[in-house]
């Protein structure tokens, strides 16, 4: 075969194309085994062929979490405190719905000043007072106020080479047991000049 002439962008582009690639296989892999990982779940993995440390799998164990999980009842509820409510003004526009207004904007007061009807006043149960409903819930370690629940969240997916795991997966793909996008380049039980059987 004759030299080829390989130039940057060539090199570039084909990264481009390899990472998308590898980005796609790595999403579709982790959904094969994420839903098998229970929060706090952790286990190491060496290669099938030599034994090397590639790395660990884990799903992460969040701390249980206060959260509004009902803003419904939470807000008919704080609604019933007076320094919980504000009023907010809202204008009506063709096409949008109602908008809010800043009573201090120079909008607001010409539309209260010259044709007040078409405000939309409204009693509505302010964000710092929701804020505050979860942050006595968490002082407190009981829910403040209906609506708000202590939550435990899934955890996240991580996937973490070894230090070392380069070299460890480059004898993999030269031994023909993963292909350059991680997929499996032979079936179970099959095995190729060089791979070592696992």
């Amino acid at each position: 075969m004759s030299a080829v002439e390989l130039r940057p962008e060539h090199r570039a582009l084909v990264l481009a194309v390899l990472a998308k690639r590898v980005a796609e296989e790595q999403e579709l892999t982790k959904g094969e085994f994420s839903r098998l990982y229970e929060p706090g779940t952790k286990h190491t993995f060496e290669s099938p062929i030599d034994g090397a440390l590639l790395g660990y799998v884990q799903r992460t164990r969040p701390k249980p979490e206060w959260r509004v999980t009902d803003e419904r009842a939470l807000r008919e509820h704080l609604a019933t405190f007076p320094g919980c409510v504000e009023e907010v003004l809202q204008l009506p526009v063709p096409g949008i719905g109602l908008v809010e207004l800043d009573p201090a904007d120079e909008l607001a007061q010409v539309v209260a000043e010259h044709a007040p009807h078409m405000l939309v006043r409204e009693q509505q149960v302010t964000r710092e007072a929701i804020q505050a409903a979860v942050e006595e819930s968490r002082a407190q370690a009981a829910p403040a106020a209906p609506g708000i629940t202590l939550v435990r969240p899934g955890g996240q997916m991580r996937v973490v080479p070894d230090k070392d795991a380069a070299a460890a997966v480059e004898r993999m793909v030269n031994a023909g047991v993963v292909s350059w996008d991680g997929r499996p380049a032979l079936p179970a039980g099959d095995e190729q000049p060089g791979a070592v059987a696992s």
